[in-house]
């Protein structure tokens, strides 16, 4: 395989966005001295070689190759290209994956496939290495929202395949695949790992993603420090093939500190060193080396036993449920009966917004909002497939940027920073490398180790994401059975409206089972934050928010077990917040949105003058005492619609025709009007009965809309790059498309029939 050499200047890196230099400048006197976490900068020094990728074998798919199909009593179709021969093969929606096994002409090593696809929908690969149907690698799956035009995406394999033949699997999901081709490459493991002359890239390895760069043998990281008594400092490392060694040292004149460690792929290795006494106030050379065979990466290195003072939270907990409708908490003072006594008791403790709703009804873009406190107006993240930008500012890096140790877990892989760009901040995060999502009780269990990986006395930000309430709704042993007795399957019993037919068990036949596996999961959830509060001291006494990403639909005109609408139902959220600074016992009816977690946690805990996030804190005067009414403007998935909640009215604006977000598929620029107080649950349209109110309300809405600036948008565009770069334990994932925003939302002088009335 040819090789070429670059020499590379050096360039300074800092391995962790954003510095402790700036907080401590403006920061109090240290009352105390304790552990607190500095990133260290450190410059590249060496040379990093560069290998093309080789392209070992093209598959061409054509009339021949459907035959090898292992179908499952349903067949691919070959397709005819411009020349009027087979050049490609559509894939009807099948229930379950198609398998295509081809001959390899090469005796060859590979370790990626690449796959020339269209698509709209939902499609997932998987590999089987030889005539095996067993997938042994497994892509991400890949998410559109249009038809595209033919789009090559590829996935890594951890060990490089040799034989005879290639299975690849095909679960797609719904209509209208086509595959064109398949081709195998090697790409050479260098460039599966971020080069240390450009910025840190966050790498996956297990369920843990560090920001990382990469080392080579005759390549280093270099930097300067100044220690403290009590100084350490520490990285994280791993490598892809195993058989590497790591060194971290610290160098005072002529005496050197130093440790080293054999690093592999199934998990991060932590070096750590202490600065001697003698070396305290001197500058000090730190130096990562990594030898033995192949690349690793590196995580930022960090400087801890730094001063801390004690004015401020030394732990602040966010909490987000998805899926987590207002009035399935106790506190709120609902109706529908779920029991929740940890939360319940929190809330005791702290205050409760009974009014709050979240910035969408889908998951990335709502947090997106959540950690930079902005509208999806001007976040530009519309989708569960859009990037945030690194040119937003979130409220890890501010907690980071003061000091705290940042951690996070989540439970959906789209969450993951590589998919949503939310890793901003974060010192370590942790997600499913195992499955789209997983239960709870991991991802807590995920917490308590990331929790043991900090000192007492460092103060920690820790974001949990549970993703229990979402569907499919799972019984819970001992717990369903408290709010639903009978047999759901019983044919004795009335056929259930079509509509609430669960997808995921079709053999229920009783809505009001679904609704009870729906309590059961937040009780479940409420159990686990519970059980983990106890255990864990430090969470339970610091400052903690709850809130929910979005609702969800349990029936609200005719939608059901799922959250596609923008309404009332999807939109309202629990949301409290106990701690230092909270008022105890305190219930607050002022409409707000959980957006302003962002400008409520900064202020709280760090008590900046000058504060990075837009909107007023939960904590001002005017929204403790209810005396604020301001509209609320909502956006919803894939920029389909648009709402505002103003007094008693939600109004809800449908900018494009039926799509996902959309599902009623009422014409572009229809409109929907609900009185909130005769109809909270936003049953019954009025907007016929209230012009008055439809027209002040709507010209709002459409000033909003059309205020964007597309050009300030935050939106970071989809996933893109090599499999392992991006995602090292996830085997490789296919690209995804991004729904973006294109230009403006509405027209405000449009002349459609149904803009017409409001000229």
């Amino acid at each position: 395989m040819p090789e070429t050499t670059r020499r590379q200047e050096p360039r300074r890196l800092a391995l962790v966005l954003g510095a402790l230099g700036a907080a401590l400048a403006c920061a109090p006197e240290p009352t105390a001295v304790g552990f607190s976490a500095e990133t260290v900068e450190l410059e590249a020094r060496g040379e990093w070689s560069q290998a093309p990728t080789v392209v070992v074998e093209d598959l061409p798919l054509d009339a021949e190759a459907v035959g090898a199909w292992g179908t499952n009593g349903v067949a691919p179709t070959a397709v005819k290209g411009e020349a009027g021969a087979p050049d490609r093969v559509l894939i009807p929606r099948p229930g379950r994956p198609l398998s295509l096994t081809l001959p390899r002409g090469t005796d060859e090593r590979y370790n990626t496939v690449e796959i020339t696809v269209s698509t709209e929908g939902f499609l997932r690969f998987s590999v089987a290495d030889g005539g095996s149907r067993e997938a042994i690698y497994r892509s991400e799956y890949m998410e559109r929202q249009a038809p595209l035009a033919p789009e090559v995406v590829e996935f890594a394999l951890p060990s490089a395949g040799t034989s005879e033949a290639l299975t690849v699997l095909f679960n797609a999901m719904t209509h209208g695949t086509e595959i064109h081709s398949i081709r195998l490459s090697m790409r050479p493991e260098v460039a599966t790992v971020p080069s240390p002359f450009e910025p840190p890239r966050m790498v996956q390895i297990g369920d843990r993603s560090r920001p990382s760069v990469g080392l080579l043998p005759g390549v280093s990281l270099v930097g300067v420090a100044v220690p403290r008594q009590g100084s350490r400092f520490l990285v994280h490392a791993a490598s892809l093939s195993g058989g590497a060694e790591v060194r971290l040292s610290l160098r005072d004149g002529s005496d050197v500190t130093e440790v080293s460690r054999t690093v592999g792929g199934l998990g991060w290795t932590q070096l750590e060193v202490e600065a001697a006494p003698s070396a305290v106030g001197d500058e000090c050379e730190l130096r990562v080396e990594a030898s033995g065979e192949g690349a690793v990466v590196v995580s930022a290195l960090l400087h801890r036993g730094l001063p801390r003072w004690e004015e401020r939270p030394s732990t602040v907990l966010l909490v987000t449920s998805d899926t987590h409708r207002a009035d399935h908490v106790g506190f709120t003072g609902g109706d529908r009966g779920a029991l929740t006594p940890a939360l319940n008791a929190l809330a005791a403790r702290g205050t409760v917004f009974e009014d709050a709703i979240s910035a969408t009804s889908i998951t990335n873009p709502s947090h997106a909002s959540i950690f930079t406190g902005l509208p999806v107006r001007d976040t530009g993240v519309v989708g569960n497939v859009e990037l945030l930008s690194e040119r937003a500012v979130t409220l890890a890096e501010t907690f980071q940027d003061a000091g705290y140790r940042t951690v996070a877990a989540v439970s959906a892989r789209h969450l993951t920073p590589w998919r949503s760009g939310l890793g901003q901040g974060f010192e370590v995060f942790d997600s499913p490398s195992e499955g789209m999502t997983r239960g709870g009780k991991a991802t807590v269990e995920a917490v308590r180790e990331l929790l043991a990986g900090a000192e007492a006395d460092e103060d920690v930000f820790v974001w949990l994401h549970l993703f229990d309430v979402h569907a499919p709704y799972q019984p819970r042993e001992g717990i369903t059975e408290r709010y639903y007795s009978g047999d759901p399957f019983s044919e004795a019993l009335t056929r259930m409206d079509p509509r609430a037919v669960a997808k995921w068990n079709r053999k229920v036949r009783d809505a009001e089972y679904i609704m009870a596996l729906y309590k059961g999961e937040v009780t479940y959830l409420d159990g686990l934050l519970g059980e983990l509060l106890e255990e864990e001291p430090r969470l339970d006494q610091g400052l903690l928010a709850f809130t929910s990403d979005h609702g969800e639909a349990l029936g609200e005109i005719g939608l059901y077990w799922n959250h596609k609408g923008l309404y009332p139902s999807t939109l309202r959220v629990p949301l409290l917040l106990v701690g230092p600074g909270v008022p105890a016992g305190r219930t607050v009816r002022t409409p707000v949105e959980n957006r302003a977690l962002a400008s409520t946690l900064h202020k709280l805990a760090l008590g900046a003058e000058e504060n990075p996030f837009q909107g007023r804190s939960l904590m001002d005067g005017e929204v403790l005492d209810g005396d604020l009414e301001e509209p609320r403007y909502v956006l919803g998935a894939n920029a389909l619609s648009a709402g505002a909640f103003a007094d008693r009215w939600y109004l809800l604006l449908h900018l494009k025709k039926k799509g996902w977000g959309n599902p009623p598929g009422l014409p572009a620029h229809s409109v929907e009007l609900y009185d909130l107080d005769q109809d909270p649950d936003a049953l019954v349209d009025v907007s016929d009965e209230h012009p008055e109110a439809l027209r002040r309300l709507r010209a709002g809405l459409v000033r909003w809309l059309v205020s964007a600036d597309p050009s300030e948008s935050l939106a970071g565009g989809a996933p893109t790059g090599s499999a392992v770069l991006e995602d090292v334990a996830a085997l490789g994932y296919a690209t995804e498309q991004a729904s973006a925003l294109d230009g403006r939302m509405i027209d405000p002088d449009c002349e459609c029939p149904r803009c017409a009335p409001f000229r």
